[in-house]
Order: C-alpha cells, then structure tokens, then sequence
C-alpha cells in the first residue's frame, strides 16, 4: 500500500489479509514424525550426542569458547593469516570484540559484515555495502558479504588467508540471515581449499525443542530459510554447521 504496488497472493506469495490455508496451519511434526522407510546409516548423517533424558531428549552440553582457547587453536594451526565473519555479538566475556582478539594474535587480512553491519546498528534488510575499505581499528579489509552472494569474489578473497573464522551470537531460528552467511562463508572455503572455524555460543532458547514448520527446501530456500530445517531447530550455531556440513555435503 505504501508504494501503491499489488502482489497478488498467488504462486507462493501469501496474502497478510487472507484466512491461512489448511497447509499453512497444520502440524509438519505430527504430519511427518512416525517410522519412515528412508534408512539413517548413511556415514554423512549428522546425529547430535548427548545424554539422553525421558521423552526423547538429549541433553548437549553448550560452551563458551574463551579467549585463550582461540589463541591457542591459532597457534596448534600455525595460523597467521586469516578472515573473519562477526558482528556486535563476537565479543568475549570481557566485552573485547573478537576481531580485536584476532588482530593480536593473527594477521587479520579480511573482515565480512553480515545484515546490519559490523556493529549491528543498521536496521533490517540494512547492509553496509563495504567492498574492501580498511577497517580503522585493525587495518583489515572490510567486505559486506551479502552483496557476495552468487559470485566466485568470496572464494577468491579466501584463497589469500589460512583459516576463516565465524563467530555471531545465533538465536535458534531459521530466519536468522546470519547462518545464511554461514553457509555462505562454508561453501566459499571448500572452494578455495581453506578450514572454517565456527566459535560456537549456547543457543539462547535451548537446544531441548524442536519446533514450527520445516522449510520446503525444494521450493522456498531463500536468504531468510535455506535448509530443510524447522523453524526452531535445536541446535547451537556450531552444532548446525555441523550438521549442514554433513546432510549437504560441503566439505
């Protein structure tokens, strides 16, 4: 209404004004959860460990990664060289962002900003547009790695460090754009041959549940949902790299 264009509810696209459909409403647990023919043996499968509690639980222990577990996970990969994916939210218990942690301890050569930028002040769909200019706090080069997407340019830009490190808070949910990027920054590492370091954080909404409607990946994978997961998936975010890693084959 805003800008005075019409889109009609139709081929995928829901009308906000419309009743939801039957399909829209029902229940993709009780509609798919039961015995199932397709065999879970595969080597690829990703299975979560932990302990398991009554109604079919499993109890995961979620960490924080320190400081000094960074710094020595560098120095067992003799790292100098590397690239990292953050935001406001990839700091450690001191408040000290983590790319200030990397840059004394590594030689940070790129930085990626996600949606809202580097210091998650934007608003949403907001990104910085940054296509290289050197960050003033550590001399690095700062990309937005969203405009990246569907182009060779990242993969190219991991060629010249030796590791890529993730590290932003997640929230649970499959429309955080940031495990998005995640993926992003995976596929475009296999690509150049390099490691991806995820530093996990605890999911803030437990890892307990699972719930809500699981994606059709086949027709709606798009920036705000790409996999086959439902909407609250369980998993903390180093747990979810995992398990993409391994269902989708990245490598």
């Amino acid at each position: 209404q805003k800008y005075k264009v019409h889109i009609p509810g139709e081929k995928g696209v829901l009308g906000r004004l419309e009743d939801p459909s039957e399909e829209e409403l029902e229940d993709s647990f009780l509609k798919y959860a039961g015995p199932v023919n397709a065999s879970r043996a595969e080597t690829n499968a990703y299975r979560l460990k932990g302990i398991p509690e009554k109604d079919d639980f499993l109890h995961v222990t979620c960490f924080r990664l320190s400081t000094d577990a960074v710094r020595a996970k560098a120095k067992e990969y003799g790292v100098s060289v590397t690239a990292l994916l953050t935001a406001a939210s990839g700091v450690n218990k001191a408040g000290i962002p983590t790319y200030k942690i990397l840059a004394d301890v590594s030689d940070l050569r790129l930085l990626f900003a996600p949606e809202h930028g580097l210091a998650s002040a934007m608003q949403d769909g907001a990104f910085t547009k940054e296509d290289g200019a050197l960050h003033p706090e550590t001399g690095a080069r700062l990309y937005d790695i969203t405009a990246l997407r569907g182009t060779d340019r990242l993969a190219e830009l991991l060629g010249e460090v030796d590791i890529a490190v993730y590290d932003i808070q997640d929230v649970g949910a499959r429309v955080y754009t940031y495990v998005c990027n995640l993926s992003q920054l995976m596929r475009a590492a296999k690509a150049a041959g390099k490691p991806v370091l995820v530093l996990d954080r605890p999911n803030p909404i437990g890892n307990r549940i699972c719930e809500g409607l699981t994606l059709d990946e086949s027709r709606f994978s798009s920036f705000v949902g790409e996999y086959a997961v439902p909407t609250r998936y369980g998993l903390t975010v180093g747990e979810y790299a995992r398990y993409i890693n391994a269902e989708k084959g990245i490598g």
